[in-house]
């Protein structure tokens, strides 16, 4: 019987979806995330977060086929607009974005961030790619 080898993308993207207990660490909460409160939250802790989601996307992006990665593309950019604009009016930042009074605004840009790790994985990942 005759079968077809698989390319790059479809071995990633198996090893990426075998094993969801065992996320790698990019794709678990980080650990900034874990003890960022809306009191403590720094820029610091928040940049480590958005760094942590970049990577994801770049990687979900990655093991997407060509014609879905432009939609992924276009959502990416969409979210980015609404995250910016609920936290914006959640708790406004005002002045300096590394001040302590940021720390809100941290928080909600933090949430963003996770609930947004959460739809790439589920809604990207698992959802989006079809191995044919």
């Amino acid at each position: 019987m005759w079968m077809r080898r698989p390319s790059p993308g479809h071995a990633l993207a198996a090893a990426v979806l075998s094993s969801a207990a065992a996320w790698p660490a990019w794709a678990q909460t980080p650990a900034a995330a874990a003890t960022c409160t809306p009191q403590s939250c720094t820029l610091q802790d928040l940049e480590a977060v958005q760094a942590d989601t970049e990577t994801l996307y770049g990687d979900v992006l990655l093991v997407l086929s060509a014609h879905e990665r432009p939609a992924l593309r276009s959502d990416q950019a969409q979210w980015r607009r609404q995250a910016r604009q609920h936290c914006q009016q959640q708790a406004p930042l005002r002045g300096d974005v590394a001040a302590p009074a940021a720390s809100a605004h941290h928080a909600c840009m933090i949430a963003q961030h996770l609930a947004r790790r959460r739809a790439l994985r589920q809604d990207w990942l698992m959802n989006g790619y079809r191995v044919d």
